[in-house]
């Protein structure tokens, strides 16, 4: 009877074990897919790195797109040849409810693909995937419109036209 005993003691530690477990491989789990969000610690945007509180700080008109989101509008950008890093203020006008990735595309070729950007967030350094020789380029920053609460529904897409000029 006693070993009867010992021995349903020793199934409930050894299901308690597995259980114990399992809640922690699902807890790990959980916590190594949680994106994660890049913030600066001033208004720089060094690095392409999120900062809050983005000033779009262009003096084009931003483009009214669809589902009334603000998407800022550029006239051109310079950068030196061999850069690998463009000062040009991509983000998320703070008025938007809707979440925006941005593309910047040159010469038919993507140069940078941003996180997602909520309403506020931006980025003003932009760290290029290659350098430029120098030359005048067509290029534009394709916003994706996308839901906040689900970013994966994209909404739409809106082109937003540049000149960039390597020099």
């Amino acid at each position: 009877m006693e070993k009867n005993k010992k021995h349903k003691v020793m199934i409930i530690i050894l299901i308690a074990a597995v259980i114990l477990l399992a809640g922690a491989l699902v807890t790990v789990y959980i916590m190594s897919n949680q994106p994660k969000e890049v913030t600066a610690p001033d208004s720089a945007g060094v690095g392409g790195e999120i900062v809050d509180n983005w000033d779009p700080n262009i003096d084009n008109e931003p483009t009214h797109g669809v589902d009334d989101a603000i998407i800022p509008g550029y006239g051109n950008a310079e950068m030196k040849a061999g850069d690998t890093t463009l000062t040009l203020s991509i983000g998320n006008p703070s008025e938007n409810t809707v979440g925006l990735f941005a593309t910047l595309i040159v010469d038919d070729k993507e140069l940078y693909r941003s996180p997602l950007l909520k309403p506020g967030q931006g980025i003003t350094r932009i760290p290029l995937n290659e350098t430029l020789e120098k030359g005048t380029y067509n290029a534009y920053v394709l916003y994706q419109i996308t839901d906040l609460n689900n970013p994966d529904t994209k909404l739409n897409s809106v082109r937003s036209a540049l000149e960039l000029i390597v020099k």
